[in-house]
């Protein structure tokens, strides 16, 4: 994620280590463990499908795949033991997590597969307004190795090598987000 700009009030960011959640999960309430390994359904007017269950397991990692604002829009979808896992989730998460101090034109590197992340609300002003770029990444060669259910929901929003190209273009001609001289525009 690049931060362009930061809200003029909030929007502070959090994350937290699933397997430290996971773990701690496991010595808690390891029935709520169980109940993220199972089918979930999600609400249907998600941008892709993404029934199934919460965590996974690939390669010895327990990977997670929570989008918990689809679940705060629909808590008529969960059930009381849903509802449960995903409050432990949240709780431990609160206690182990990290706020980040980002600045304008800093650079995170997040795995989702991993991380949950969380950030407060936030309002603009007319100075100032929130502005992050969300890029996502994968490496086909060196990345965790995904079970085929989430395989097929991630693999669908990348081209394939050979039909991928890298544009040479000065992607800033109107000096909007570089130092304004000749060198800053180059490509």
């Amino acid at each position: 994620m690049f931060i362009k700009e930061n809200a003029a009030i909030g929007g502070e960011q959090y994350l937290a280590s699933f397997s430290t959640i996971y773990n701690r999960m496991m010595e808690e309430e390891p029935e709520s463990v169980a109940v993220l390994a199972q089918e979930w359904h999600w609400p249907k007017d998600c941008i892709r499908d993404l029934d199934g269950p919460v965590i996974y397991q690939s390669s010895g990692r327990v990977l997670v795949q929570l989008v918990w604002q689809a679940f705060i829009e629909n808590p008529q979808l969960l059930s009381p033991a849903q509802k449960r896992a995903l409050e432990t989730v949240q709780r431990i998460a609160e206690e182990v997590s990290i706020e980040l101090d980002h600045q304008a034109g800093d650079i995170q590197f997040v795995n989702n597969l991993a991380i949950l992340h969380a950030r407060n609300s936030f309002r603009d002003s007319p100075e100032k307004a929130r502005h992050i770029l969300r890029l996502g990444l994968r490496d086909p060669e060196k990345g965790w190795i995904l079970p085929e259910q989430y395989r097929s929901r991630t693999e669908s929003a990348f081209k394939s090598l050979e039909h991928q190209c890298i544009p040479v273009c000065d992607f800033d001609p109107y000096f909007k987000t570089t130092v304004a001289t000749t060198a800053a525009h180059h490509g």
